[in-house]
C-alpha cells in the first residue's frame, strides 16, 4: 500500500519502496483540488426599496446576486437559500430601514423551513432617518433545508427597507 510521508518543507511520495520527490508535490496539488468538497455560498441585496406593513412579518426580496455559488439562491420566486450541501452556515443578513416615525420596534429574523430560528429587535427612540439592523447567526443545514429573512416593523404605516448591495443584503457561507 503506498505511503504518503511529510516532512516538513518537503513533500515526499513513497510507493512501492521508491521516491519521486519532484512529481509528489504537483501530484499532491492536484490531488488536493480534485477532492476539495464543494462549498455552497451566496451575496444577495434588495434591488429596489421594499415596503415592509405594519405588523406583519414581511419577507425581504433579496432579487439582485453579487455571486451565487452553485446557484442555490432563488431571487426570482421565493427570495431563499437553499445550500444543496449539508454544513454548518454563518448567515449575515442587514437591512437599511428609512425611518418616518419615533418610538417603535423594528425585527429582523432568519427563517430555517418556514420558522424564525434567529431574531433581532431594535426599539426605535428618533424620530426620521435612516438605521441599519444586522442579524448574524451559525446555522447546521441539511442539504435541502433553506434560510429566509423576514422585517416586521409596528411604526402605525408602512416603513421602507431601502435598497443597494452595501445597503440590505444576505451573506451565507459554508463554514464546514
Amino acid at each position: 500500500m503506498p505511503q504518503l510521508l511529510q516532512p516538513p518543507n518537503n513533500i515526499t511520495l513513497t510507493a512501492n519502496n521508491q521516491t519521486s520527490p519532484i512529481w509528489a508535490r504537483w501530484f499532491l496539488s492536484l490531488y488536493t483540488e480534485i477532492t476539495k468538497p464543494d462549498i455552497s455560498s451566496v451575496r444577495v441585496s434588495v434591488g429596489s426599496n421594499q415596503s415592509i406593513a405594519t405588523a406583519t412579518a414581511t419577507k425581504v426580496a433579496f432579487d439582485t446576486e453579487s455571486y451565487d455559488v452553485n446557484s442555490k439562491f432563488d431571487a426570482t420566486t421565493n427570495y431563499r437559500y437553499q445550500p444543496g450541501i449539508e454544513g454548518i452556515y454563518t448567515i449575515r443578513a442587514q437591512v437599511l430601514w428609512n425611518t418616518s416615525a419615533a418610538d417603535y420596534t423594528h425585527t429582523l429574523q432568519i427563517y430555517k423551513n418556514g420558522s424564525p430560528v434567529s431574531t433581532d429587535i431594535k426599539r426605535m427612540t428618533f424620530v426620521a432617518g435612516t438605521y441599519t439592523q444586522t442579524i448574524l447567526d451559525s446555522i447546521s443545514l441539511l442539504a435541502t433545508d433553506y434560510i429566509e429573512i423576514y422585517a416586521t416593523q409596528d411604526s402605525g404605516g408602512n416603513l421602507n427597507i431601502n435598497s443597494g448591495t452595501a445597503s440590505s443584503y444576505l451573506i451565507a457561507s459554508q463554514q464546514r
